[in-house]
């Protein structure tokens, strides 16, 4: 080859060289960057509340929603953590050797303790802070619950300071409690309002329906505050419903997800399921089937980056994968009181 001719090659070589390093650079959809005709960076990631298997212990648990084929689940603050471990409980009060096991078997069945649901935050900010260091240090995204008002401050600041979102949550309208206001969509908007958007909502929609409400138009109501929902469908409106697989109650479960859609809701949906407690695996794989094929009927994606929420707020949740039939990535939590059991979450 002539002198010239080698120039020529390197040259060419140059410029190659350089348009792949800006093809590498340039966001792929999905990725963190948006702008006009890119993807946006999460879709649905479906889960499971453990109050779902609340008869057995978290590691037993943990063993069925590994069978059902999720990779997220919510846990609870008064689960037995194991047989192996006594009374031990899945909160910062457990022994340090509970919480171990607790977080191996996480790791050993690959999945993920993206939310907890806190029966009872304590009377201080000293017991809320041990509630935040126990949830960052099983790697959790948000915290579910129904704080009192008077705790909202405190939630909120440390919310921040941790990087964990508090999503409120919703029981069912009880005639013999007039003073429960927090099955009203509209009341819990305005008990949030003054704070900032690390606090959000857990939209129940089984409870909605329990309160006689419609849970598409409830879902308006919490738009874009939504950081996760406790997904149900129920075969009667009212306070007798009780649970049946998703698709097959009263609940019109696919209207619900569409309009999560319009909404462009980026987060977890959990599916809680309270008929059968013995033996309701099956159900919760059929709930599942339905999420999975209404969200390919809707062209929503159920891969992405896991985002708590569908707003963008300080404390960015861990990144994870998802492959096609909606299974999060491997992720270990990171390292790093009172319990009331509530009948229904």
């Amino acid at each position: 080859m002539t002198r010239r001719g080698m120039m020529v090659s390197l040259g060419l070589a140059c410029c190659l060289g350089a348009t792949a390093v800006a093809q590498e650079r340039t966001p792929r959809p999905g990725g963190r960057r948006g702008g006009p005709g890119v993807a946006p960076a999460a879709g649905w990631r479906f889960g499971i509340q453990l109050y779902t298997f609340n008869r057995f212990s978290f590691v037993e648990a943990l063993d069925k929603a590994r069978e059902a084929g999720v990779r997220a689940v919510e846990g609870f603050s008064w689960q037995k953590i194991s047989p192996e471990t006594g009374d031990a409980q899945l909160n910062y009060k457990a022994p340090p050797e509970a919480i171990e096991k607790a977080r191996q078997k996480l790791a050993d069945n690959n999945i993920r303790l993206v939310g907890y649901y806190i029966g009872d935050w304590g009377k201080d900010e000293a017991e809320i802070r041990k509630h935040f260091e126990f949830g960052k240090k099983m790697g959790v995204q948000f915290f579910v619950g129904e704080p009192d008002v008077e705790q909202l401050k405190i939630i909120d600041k440390l919310a921040q300071e941790f990087g964990i979102r508090l999503a409120f949550h919703n029981h069912p309208k009880d005639p013999g409690k007039p003073d429960y206001k927090n099955w009203d969509p509209d009341q819990v908007m305005a008990l949030i309002k003054p704070y900032s958007r690390q606090i959000g909502i857990c939209a129940d929609t089984g409870h909605m329906l329990r309160s006689e409400l419609d849970p598409v138009e409830g879902l308006k109501k919490y738009e874009g505050r939504i950081v996760s929902l406790h997904v149900k469908d129920v075969n009667e409106k009212g306070a007798k419903g009780k649970d049946v697989p998703l698709g097959t109650g009263v609940g019109n479960v696919k209207a619900q997800l569409e309009e999560l859609k319009r909404e462009n809701f980026r987060g977890f949906i959990m599916i809680e399921y309270e008929s059968k407690m013995e033996d309701n695996l099956e159900d919760v794989k059929e709930s599942l089937r339905f999420l999975r094929e209404t969200a390919r009927e809707l062209g929503v994606s159920t891969g992405g980056r896991p985002e708590a929420g569908s707003w963008e707020g300080r404390g960015r949740p861990r990144e994870g994968r998802e492959g096609r039939d909606g299974r999060e990535g491997r992720g270990r939590p990171g390292r790093g009181g009172r319990q009331r059991q509530t009948p229904q979450q």
